[in-house]
């Protein structure tokens, strides 16, 4: 994926975590999973976020734009991510 379009995808992400307080509850993550997985409330696709969560988590580390837009830290949203690609996982249709 093309970094700009893997920026562009997290940030979708980063967005639905503006009003969140809590990265660590689990049902944040598991809402989230839900959502993606069945395709909705976000402009990409499944598989793009998916792919942009991974290569997020293979670097071990997280566009700033995405750090500042979701108002955490980046080893919060990265541990948060983690939780996030588990859980997508056991939401897929």
């Amino acid at each position: 994926m093309d970094p700009d379009d893997e920026r562009g995808t997290l940030n979708q992400i980063a967005y639905s975590l503006i009003f969140v307080r809590d990265l660590t509850d689990p049902k944040v993550a598991t809402q989230l999973a839900e959502a993606i997985a069945d395709g909705r409330g976000f402009a990409s696709s499944t598989e793009d976020l998916v792919a942009a969560i991974d290569s997020t988590l293979a670097k071990q580390r997280v566009p700033r734009q995405s750090v500042e837009i979701a108002e955490h830290s980046e080893p919060d949203l990265l541990a948060f991510l983690a939780k996030l690609r588990a859980e997508i996982e056991t939401h897929k249709p």
